[in-house]
Order: C-alpha cells, then structure tokens, then sequence
C-alpha cells in the first residue's frame, strides 16, 4: 500500500510510499501542514530511513492512481467501504504539494514572474517547480507494461505524474508543460497503455508546438535504494 495512516508521538498523520522501479524512492510523512521526506529502508517492510527535507505546505494532492474520470470503488479489496482516498492500494504513489500561492506578488515587480505558483513534487526526486497557474488536479498514473512504449520512455512501475491547470498539462516525469488543448481529453493525456499505444499525430503535432519547459529546482535527488 502506497499510503497509511501513522501515529508518532500520540500526533496522527499520513506515510507515503513513493514508487520507483520497484521500490520506495522517498517516504514521506504528514502532519498537518508540515511534510517531512525521508529516504526509504526495509526493516523488514519499507519505512523511513534519514530524513532529507522538510516543507511547511499549503495544500498536498493525493492522486489515486486511476486516469482521469475514473470511478472510485466503493469498497476495498478486503471487502470494507473506501472511507479514504489511501484505501486504493496505489493511491499516494507521487505527490505534489503546493507550498506558495505566487511567488512575485509581494514583490512589487511587473516582469511576468506575479503568476508563477510554487509546487512540491516528490516522484523520483524531489523538486520545486514554478507553474504559470494554480493545479485544478493531479493525476499519477501507476500501471504496468508501459516501459517498452519509445514516446514516453520511463521505467516500469515509474509513476506518470501531471498536474491539469486552466489552460496547461504540466508533464513531472519530463519536466514539460503542454497546452491543454493539446489533448481532446484528460484520458488522452496519457495513452491507453494496455496494449502499449503511442499519441496520435495530431496530439503529438500539438505537444510539440506548444511544449515549453517547466522552471525547476532538484532539491533532493535520487541515488538508490
């Protein structure tokens, strides 16, 4: 299970797993506002090792594995009622948390940086991202057989991580950013896997005229396990 609810110290929160080949790239815990990551051991199931960051968030997206307009189940595999959102076995496999509303508002400055936003995304490392708008939805697709697909060239069990804004696709295990018209829908964001299927032509003729990348800072990367 990607993500749990934990006790520490008689202060109740949330553990994630973060995946990667296999593995847990990053743990991380929350408690409240306060989102600590730490590299992953095993002892003897996975759990946090030293701890390597520390962010006061402002809002935390949990994705919950499935694509876009998927149905959440109504019970888990034990046969319970899904009360949460970690209840889904893969749910919490990348996060992203917002940790700054704008990061030019205050500054007085009319230079095009008043409408960046600051995000937190923890995938294979750990990076702070600047985005032109504020994230609608977060999305992390997690499914395997997809590491032959040549376009998206990722490693198996690697999560496929985007954000969706007003008008933007923001791509994390490429770092690029998209028009959102690009897609005809957020199910064609990525494409269908299951047998491996590339994008269309005319999705690819739109990713390549409006691809830009994303201004971004590696604050923790990744080394192994």
């Amino acid at each position: 299970m990607a993500c749990k609810n934990i006790t520490v110290r008689k202060r109740a929160g949330k553990q994630y797993l973060i995946h990667y080949a296999g593995g847990a790239a990053f743990v991380v815990r929350v408690f409240g506002n306060r989102l600590t990551v730490y590299t992953s051991k095993y002892a003897p199931d996975i759990t946090a090792d030293k701890q390597v960051y520390r962010a006061t968030i402002k809002k935390l997206f949990v994705p919950s594995s499935l694509k876009p307009g998927s149905r959440l189940p109504k019970r888990t595999l034990s046969g319970s009622p899904l009360k949460d959102v970690c209840d889904i076995g893969l749910a919490g496999n990348s996060l992203l948390a917002q940790i700054s509303n704008d990061n030019g508002s205050n500054n007085g400055s009319n230079n095009g940086s008043n409408n960046r936003f600051k995000y937190l995304y923890i995938g294979h490392d750990v990076v702070e991202v600047e985005l032109d708008e504020p994230v609608e939805q977060y999305y992390s697709e997690l499914m395997s057989g997809f590491a032959g697909n040549p376009y998206l060239k990722v490693a198996a069990d690697a999560p496929l991580a985007y954000a969706v804004t007003k008008h933007y696709v923001y791509f994390f295990h490429t770092m690029k950013r998209f028009d959102r018209d690009a897609f005809p829908t957020l199910r064609d964001v990525v494409p269908p896997l299951n047998p491996v299927a590339d994008y269309s032509p005319a999705v690819k003729t739109a990713m390549r005229k409006t691809a830009k990348r994303i201004i971004k800072n590696v604050r923790v990367p990744f080394t192994s396990y």
